[in-house]
């Protein structure tokens, strides 16, 4: 990917030592802006247009404007309750769970989701 970049004139030629190549700060400056702009949805066309010719300085700062990506903070858990019946069916009852339906049809809830297991089986 480095290379097809440079070969786009996205990236800068990296220096040759020892015929290795090296990459310094700028190089970094221009894959992150390149990066920013392609989680935009900006084709590669679009992206060489917006960086060319840019300073160290201006690609930072086109660096900084982008909005960042969202990242997942404080995801809250899901605790689930457990009582078992009987060997071999479990009830699970989300953590703070209540009932919103009357206590005999939730019971005839519970009698069909058994039949329609029993019914099930082979």
């Amino acid at each position: 990917t480095v290379r097809y970049y440079t070969t786009l004139g996205l990236l800068d030629r990296p220096k040759i030592e020892n015929r290795q190549a090296r990459y310094g700060e700028r190089h970094v400056l221009q894959l992150l802006a390149i990066k920013a702009l392609q989680s935009r949805d900006l084709p590669l066309a679009e992206i060489q247009q917006t960086l060319y010719g840019r300073s160290d300085a201006e690609l930072q700062q086109l660096i900084d404007s982008l909005p960042r990506p969202q990242t997942i903070h404080d995801v809250p858990a899901l605790v689930w309750r457990e009582v078992i019946v009987e060997p071999g069916l479990k009830l699970m009852v989300e953590e703070g769970w209540v009932p919103r339906t009357e206590g005999i049809q939730l019971e005839q809830r519970i009698q069909a989701a058994i039949a329609a297991l029993k019914g099930g089986r082979r």
